[in-house]
Parts: structure tokens; sequence; C-alpha cells
């Protein structure tokens, strides 16, 4: 079976070997660099010396990456979320994800011409500490991190480690999509990232609005809302100074037609 046809049947499709060793030392790299200079800035306590990124590679430093980004964490777990976002944004990290064999996969599984331009969003790398169950999630779909009607796909990929059952890794949930978009429930849970995840109790039909679609359609519309009235009142308040203005003028000049002065 074909890379499409695999994909349309089962919902998900395994590409391997996608990235070579010099492309993963490079990340390797990235965040020893991000993380050294994160310690630095907020004084970790380091429990070894660690040499400069410069001096270091994928095949002889990655425990050493571990213990200083375990140092890290320990210090302050913000520090995790800082290196994080600057990851997100560096240079390496964008060449990263624009891969031009994951871009032809895409076009592929997607049906769509190789002359049309993909576009990212939430282009991340995860990093989760061991025992940090924050960001965990159940079963859920990435259904509102899309443009309604348009076609997409997400895509996920081990970072510097394959990732295994023992190390933690995700779950797919073959032949899911057949069944449409999944009632679902918007979770807040003190200390943890937001959750919205399958209501398991609930069958999904095709075309049923469920309880996600209900709250993005309640926020966009009180959002809506806001910004109309805040553009009112804006207008109000600018129409209000614009005929003081016209007043003022308007006496201005009456007294000085008067010969008077002002006070």
């Amino acid at each position: 079976m074909n890379r499409k046809n695999f994909f349309l049947e089962n919902g998900y499709y395994i590409e391997k070997n996608v990235y070579s060793k010099m492309e993963m030392n490079e990340m390797f790299v990235l965040f020893y660099d991000v993380f050294s200079c994160l310690s630095k800035k907020f004084n970790v306590k380091e429990t070894i010396d660690y040499k400069k990124s410069s001096d270091v590679n994928i095949d002889d430093n990655l425990k050493e990456l571990d213990y200083l980004m375990l140092d890290c964490f320990n210090h302050d777990k913000d520090i995790i979320g800082e290196g994080y976002d600057i990851i997100a944004y560096s240079s390496v990290f964008l060449r990263f994800f624009s891969n031009s064999k994951i871009e032809s996969i895409t076009k592929e599984l997607l049906e769509i011409d190789e002359s049309t331009s993909l576009y990212g969003w939430t282009n991340r790398v995860r990093i989760d500490p061991p025992a940090d169950e924050r960001r965990t999630y159940g079963w859920h779909q990435e259904v509102f991190y899309t443009i309604p009607e348009s076609r997409y796909l997400q895509t996920w990929c081990p970072v510097i480690r394959d990732t295994t059952k023992d190390n933690g890794t995700i779950w797919v949930a073959p032949k899911s999509h057949k069944e449409g978009i999944a009632k679902q429930e918007w979770k807040e849970i003190k200390g943890r990232a937001t959750q919205i995840i399958v209501d398991e109790d609930f069958e999904t039909n095709i075309g049923d609005k469920n309880a996600l679609q209900d709250k993005l359609d309640k926020d966009y519309r009180l959002k809506a809302k806001n910004q109309v009235d805040t553009a009112i009142r804006r207008l109000s308040t600018e129409t209000q100074l614009k005929t003081r203005f016209e007043e003022l003028d308007a006496m201005a000049e009456k007294l000085s037609t008067d010969n008077k002065k002002l006070s």
C-alpha cells in the first residue's frame, strides 16, 4: 500500500529516516547552546562542568545535555518554557521543520499540487522533563488550530533521541478520522495546560457540532462584540472631542471679534 492510500485508510502515516545525522546534530547543539545561556542568565547551580557549545556533539555529549536541562528545570521550571520559546524562533529550527522531504510528503498526502505553498502553525519542539505532566493530554483532535474547511495535517518528529514506549511518545487511534470530529470537553486544570479532550462516553457523528466548536463560536462572538463596543466608544469619544473643540473655536472667534480677552 502506498503512502497516500495508507494515510487515507488509517488516518496517519509514519516516514522513517527523514533527517540526517548532521541535521540532528545541529538541533542538539542548538539545545545545548540555548540552555547553556539560560543557565548563566539565571545563575543556575550546575552539577558538572559543562563544555562550550562549540565543543560538543550529539554522539559524545548527549548525557551532558540531559544534566544541563535538568539543572535548569530543578532551579526553575519556567526556564524550560523560556528555552521552548527561544528554540521555536531559531534559524536552526526554522530550517528543521521546513525540510523539503516533509513538504513533499505532506503535499502527496493532502493531494495538492507541488507548486502549492504550505503554511505552518504552532511549530514547536515539545520539552517534557521526567515526571512532569503539566502538558500531557488524553485523547484529543487538533481541530482548534486550523482554518475552518482547510486541508491540513499534523506532523510529529522525535528530536535528538528516538521515542520509545519507555521514554514516552504519542499514541494514535487508527481509522478514528473516519468518525469525523469527536465530541470534546474543554477543561481548565490548575497547574496544567488547557485540556481539550475527547469525551469517551459520547458517540461521534459526522457533522455534529461539539462542545469545543460551541465554545469557540461563543468566544469568537464575544471577542467580536467587545471589539465593536470598543470601536463605538472610541468613535463616540472622538466625536465629543471634535464637537467640544469646535465650540471652543467659535467662542474664541466671537471673543476676538468683540475685542475681549480670554481668561
